[in-house]
């Protein structure tokens, strides 16, 4: 069995779709939705993604 843990604040993540992936090809890091807020706001703030797709991620 894998079991994600951010990689920032060790929380335990229960579904892969609670999580934020940060980064390229294999130096990737997996945050939960706390710790990877700021990377959704930038991407919100810079229109990489809609605002129907950030609320999916809350």
């Amino acid at each position: 069995m894998h079991i994600l843990k951010c990689d920032n604040c060790r929380k335990e993540i229960k579904n892969r779709e609670q999580r934020v992936v940060a980064g390229l090809g294999w130096n990737e890091k997996e945050l939960c939705l706390d710790c990877g807020r700021p990377v959704k706001n930038f991407l919100l703030k810079k229109k990489l993604i809609s605002a129907e797709e950030f609320a999916k991620l809350k």
